[in-house]
């Protein structure tokens, strides 16, 4: 039984993916090369996780993807399931309970968007001797905590607020409970990973 999430950080000259089933297949060729590609690292590695975490041969993992992208393990048990990449890296969690996962590169290639945050997270970040990489961390936090409320672009980023609290990063949005996401930094990677209560 997993109790708690299951979370890797993974860059593409490492990890040990699952072969690709049919239905993987099937699924990356409906997207085109660039594209099908992507998908089928992420699968390969998510049915690698989940096969690890139940216990269970690769090919007896099965997955649902929902209208808003979000991929779910429906067999042979149930796991709520992220994935994300960026550059080399590709950032992967599983769990009995909603959870989200972002990876970002740092420092980041463009200037941030410093003004899509709220005032109060502007003034902490430049405030901050590191500000991109407080942004990065802010960012990916409240990315990872939107993709387990299975909202994602959905919100605007400034109606969640991020706040540092020490190794962790709190995220507090009206009308909801605050939520700490975990960050992870690994070479040139910010990841952050967010996991919800149960459900019900």
């Amino acid at each position: 039984m997993v109790e708690a999430a299951v979370f890797r950080l993974y860059s593409d000259c490492e990890g040990t993916p699952a072969r690709p089933t049919a239905e993987d297949m099937s699924d990356a060729a409906l997207l085109g090369r660039d594209t099908g590609a992507e998908r089928l690292k992420h699968r390969r590695l998510l049915r690698a996780l989940a096969a690890e975490v139940l216990d269970v041969h690769p090919d007896l993992v099965t997955f649902e993807r929902a209208t808003t992208g979000a991929v779910r393990v429906t067999g042979p048990s149930l796991l709520f399931a992220s994935v994300s990449s960026c550059g080399r890296w590709t950032a992967l969690a599983v769990a009995r309970h909603p959870v989200g996962v972002d990876v970002e590169i740092h420092p980041p290639e463009r200037e941030p968007p410093f003004d899509l945050l709220q005032p109060l997270e502007q003034e902490a970040i430049l405030a901050d001797p590191q500000p991109r990489h407080l942004f990065i961390r802010f960012w990916t936090a409240r990315e990872a905590y939107l993709k387990a409320e299975g909202r994602g672009f959905d919100v605007m980023p400034d109606k969640v607020r991020a706040a540092r609290r020490d190794s962790e990063v709190a995220l507090i949005e009206e009308g909801r409970p605050i939520v700490f996401a975990r960050i992870v930094e690994r070479e040139d990677a910010i990841a952050a990973i967010v996991e919800l209560p149960p459900e019900g």
